[in-house]
């Protein structure tokens, strides 16, 4: 127990302290204390938008259901991911796996700091939710007590599925020469699984109300700790109390017992195809490039030999093309439901609006995640070389730049393209779109790599560590999401002030010069920012 402590301890130093600023212990205070209260806030408003209107009918319990599920599809979907940089692909596996440590507590060690994080999680997601029962329902104390056991318990099964689940995209990505690739096929194939899954139980929240009780059964039905949660906070009954701990703890204790047994096998499966691939490698032809292309290269192998980099950035490009692929099957009804009596627009105004709804749509699916935003960190041992190499601060700077375009613009064209031709825009209204398309992910691109000068992570076990958990990406996709929703609520304010011609100009003229005073910031700050960053 005293080795699993101590390791538990060096594996998770530093990894709890995100937005630890050296020499600047307030500004982390300030950040850290923002990013949590703005998240709970959010889960406490929603909660409220739930609870408010199934009060009367005594069910305000089931905004707990809803709650309950939700989060475990966001930890389920978290530790997917997870488990491919912490289990299977973490840097210290050599280091580990050659020491006097037994296998089973390498993994025991590695799972509850998966937990951990999951812990965290709950306290900000649900924590509010839970407040805002108490506040509208005054409850016994075996409230509390059910709900401690029940937030102790619920990350655990989810944690094993997630963890097989990340086995199995692992297996099947060794099978194939091309391993990198294979596993972020498969990983992208899970995902978007799960946001199917999602966009179909949302059809089933509609008129949640009328149909509380049924969603209710229905969610117990399928995950049955939520189900004994419920009925053990409005009714204590030991023995289903009992069935709860039962039914999260036994099949959890058996996963660590089982899979600690096979855990090495598959990472040194992976490692003997990789040993083979390089023995089989063969010298080629060595081809010179200019100092841009050359790092463009470089950045591109980089992107894709880290699949949990390449799953976490480039959703929000395939979910363009999938949501305009889908308007051309589902107009009829998009034009239907727009010109319905709820909302009551008129076919010419959705043809006037239509130019600015994409372009919040791309506003939106920017502030998902960001390419740049951790691209400096992902240099890792390498950086010291980088800095060392006869090549300029600027280059260096556009070919991370250009990744990030190579990845978003042809997709957000070609997206563009199809949302054209449906709904048959003209004139100033095409070039306002297309060159959306190029200089949003570009500024995009220039703040999140802006952001990670500003707070890079170059020391970490695993790649996840950086993708998912630094600073710089939080600060980025909390920012970023800010920024969306203050230029779409701009954009409804303007557009009752001036003409639609006269929007369009102020707003290229300002993404423009917000574009040329990001450069000047890169070339300037940035150059200096990159320098002194050791």
């Amino acid at each position: 127990m005293k080795k699993i402590f101590s390791l538990l301890k060096a594996n998770i130093k530093g990894n709890l302290n995100i937005f630890k600023i050296k020499g600047k212990k307030n500004i982390s205070i300030f950040l850290t204390t923002f990013v949590i209260l703005y998240i709970m806030y959010i889960a406490y408003f929603y909660s409220e938008q739930l609870m408010i209107p199934l009060q009367p009918l005594g069910l305000s319990y089931i905004a707990l259901t809803l709650f309950s599920i939700a989060i475990v599809i966001l930890l389920f979907m978290r530790e997917i991911n997870n488990s491919q940089g912490l289990l299977f692909d973490a840097q210290d596996n050599d280091l580990l796996f050659s020491m006097p440590i037994k296998k089973s507590n390498i993994l025991i060690v590695r799972i509850i700091k998966m937990l951990l994080f999951d812990y965290i999680l709950e306290i900000i997601f649900f924590i509010p939710v839970l407040i805002k029962y108490v506040l509208l329902n005054n409850p016994s104390i075996t409230f509390y007590i059910v709900s401690i056991i029940f937030l102790l318990l619920l990350p655990l099964i989810p944690i094993i599925i997630a963890c097989i689940v990340g086995y199995i995209i692992k297996s099947i990505s060794i099978l194939f020469k091309r391993k990198k690739l294979a596993q972020i096929i498969t990983s992208l194939i899970f995902v978007f699984l799960i946001i199917i899954l999602s966009f179909n139980i949302g059809q089933i929240f509609d008129n949640l109300v009328a149909k509380a009780t049924s969603i209710n059964d229905l969610i117990s039905k399928i995950y049955l700790p939520i189900g004994l949660y419920v009925d053990l906070i409005n009714k204590l009954d030991i023995l289903k109390l009992i069935i709860l701990i039962v039914i999260s703890i036994v099949p959890f204790i058996l996963f660590i017992l089982l899979f600690s047994k096979y855990y090495d096998k598959i990472i040194n499966s992976s490692k003997e195809v990789t040993n083979k691939k390089i023995k089989e490698n063969k010298l080629t032809k060595i081809t010179s490039h200019s100092i841009i292309k050359t790092l463009i290269i470089k950045e591109i192998k980089n992107y894709f030999s880290i699949p949990i980099y390449v799953v976490n950035t480039i959703l929000s490009p395939i979910m363009a093309l999938i949501f305009s692929i889908a308007l051309i099957f589902k107009y009829d009804g998009v034009i239907s439901t727009l010109t319905s009596p709820e909302i009551g627009l008129t076919i010419s105004q959705i043809i006037e609006y239509s130019p600015y709804l994409f372009i919040a749509i791309i506003v939106v699916l920017l502030s998902i995640s960001s390419i740049t935003a951790s691209s400096i960190s992902l240099e890792g041992k390498r950086y010291p070389l980088l800095k060392s190499l006869p090549i300029k601060e600027k280059d260096i700077f556009l070919s991370k730049l250009l990744l990030n375009d190579i990845i978003l613009i042809p997709a957000f064209i070609i997206s563009a393209l199809i949302y054209i031709v449906i709904f048959k825009i003209y004139n100033i209204n095409i070039l306002f779109i297309i060159i959306s398309c190029i200089i949003l992910p570009h500024i995009n691109g220039q703040i999140g790599l802006l952001i990670n000068l500003r707070f890079p992570k170059l020391k970490f076990n695993s790649e996840m560590e950086v993708v998912k958990q630094s600073m710089s990406v939080v600060i980025c996709v909390f920012g970023n999401m800010i920024l969306a929703s203050l230029l779409i609520y701009s954009f409804i304010r303007l557009m009752s002030i001036v003409s639609p011609s006269i929007l369009i100009i102020i707003y290229l003229l300002g993404t423009l010069i917000i574009l040329l005073i990001l450069n000047k910031i890169l070339n300037s700050y940035g150059v200096n920012r990159f320098k002194e960053i050791n």
